[in-house]
């Protein structure tokens, strides 16, 4: 669960990042006309790929933290399977216990009425 957080966390970290690189894009398009068109173009470009790192490396995240929550849930109903199965062991294992028990003392009365 704990890399669950923290895959959730980067993912949201990513997230964020994403966000301010489209509001940092934003802010250079209102400052376009008053500064060089050919140097904010390419400060564009580059925060826009930046983004869009940003945005795929937020998609990777939550697909691992999608695929972590379902493998966490696999797990967790194997553990159930395992739990029941080993309730069952240990009612198998009393019984037979009993019946060795009891077999034990048959034979122990057989030997005593036929020595």
């Amino acid at each position: 669960e704990e890399a669950l957080q923290q895959q959730l966390s980067a993912t949201m970290q990513a997230a964020a990042e994403a966000k301010r690189c489209w509001e940092d894009s934003a802010m250079a398009k209102e400052r376009q006309g008053r500064e060089e068109r050919g140097s904010l173009l390419k400060q564009m470009q580059e925060k826009q790929h930046a983004c869009v790192q940003a945005v795929d490396q937020s998609r990777t995240l939550t697909t691992q933290h999608i695929q972590a929550q379902a493998e966490l849930e696999r797990f967790k109903l194997q553990l159930q399977v395992l739990e029941q199965t080993h309730s069952e062991l240990v009612k198998t294992h009393d019984i037979l216990a009993v019946t060795a028990t009891n077999a034990q003392k048959s034979l122990d009365r057989l030997q005593s009425e036929h020595p």
